[in-house]
């Protein structure tokens, strides 16, 4: 962003209560040039509830222009999140980044060592100032995986919910059997629709493969997060049109022969001296990509 000398004050003020409350992001709006009004500035820890801050309050709103009740104008706060060190470096650079022969056939080695790219869309011209500016930079961890060499442990889950409504209140889930083969997990998977043919149980099944050292997360169907397994099968009890009736529906979501991708959302850092490429997460506390337990989806401008 550029520094305009009726925000100087209030970036001075926001870096000083940045530095005590420990943010490392902040959100703030933009308006039109013509309005020299300086713009709002939130302090945040995690990237995710910068950008949760910008969605709740890109709004249109009505304002005095120059403190006149009888000249209200509308405007809309274009909400936007960028790390505080950016910040702090715009509002401390008396010229543009002059930096000029930029290690980049380094930094592309380095990040395809790690297995991170640029954000789909965003170009390394796009990004160039960011990292002249060795500041942060927002990148997208991929890794295809192989499901037999990763799966070392398989699930039968009964889901319930009541009504059969998705999003109703009284979802269960509950192991029924959890197994190191998948020929006896699969054995009991049939059994579960075998025994329940008319679903007395009101469940719904699934049978889900763990990936080694993860604990399984589920969502609120019982499926597996991505990054912790994968659903094999499901049975779902549903009507159905030609037998004008109820009956069992076995798919098969996915199999362990198929490669399966992984992704998360990160922050990166790049050192041209070194030529080391640092890794973060949403807290700008340093990661690797294969120890996160959960999924981040946030982006920065």
């Amino acid at each position: 962003m550029e520094i305009q000398e009726t925000s100087q004050r209030d970036i001075a003020r926001f870096l000083q209560n940045a530095g005590a409350s420990g943010w490392n992001w902040t959100a703030f709006s933009t308006r039109p040039n013509e309005d020299q009004r300086p713009p709002d500035f939130e302090g945040f820890i995690s990237a995710d509830k910068a950008q949760a801050y910008c969605n709740d309050n890109g709004v249109s709103r009505s304002y005095p222009y120059e403190d006149d009740p009888y000249d209200v104008r509308e405007e809309y706060l274009d909400y936007r999140f960028m790390p505080v060190e950016a910040l702090q470096k715009a509002y401390h650079a008396d010229k543009g980044i002059t930096t000029i022969n930029f290690p980049l056939g380094s930094l592309k080695e380095a990040m395809s060592s790690q297995s991170v790219q640029f954000l789909p869309g965003q170009t390394t011209e796009q990004a160039l100032p960011l990292l002249q500016a060795e500041t942060i930079f927002p990148v997208q961890w991929n890794k295809l995986i192989d499901p037999a060499q990763e799966v070392d442990r398989f699930h039968v889950i009964g889901h319930r919910h009541a009504g059969h409504q998705v999003y109703e209140i009284g979802h269960s889930t509950r192991v029924v059997g959890s197994f190191s083969s998948l020929a006896e997990a699969e054995k009991c998977f049939k059994e579960q629709v075998r025994q329940y043919t008319d679903n007395t149980d009101k469940n719904d099944y699934l049978l889900i493969g763990q990936y080694k050292g993860r604990e399984v997360v589920q969502d609120m169907e019982g499926w597996p997060e991505s990054y912790s397994g994968l659903t094999l099968k499901t049975a779902n009890y549903q009507y159905d049109n030609d037998l004008q009736a109820k009956i069992w529906n076995v798919q098969e979501i996915s199999t362990l022969d198929e490669p399966k991708g992984i992704r998360h959302f990160l922050y990166a850092r790049f050192d041209p001296e070194s030529e080391k490429l640092t890794l973060y997460n949403d807290r700008l506390q340093e990661t690797r990509p294969e120890d996160l337990k959960s999924i981040n989806l946030s982006r920065s401008i």
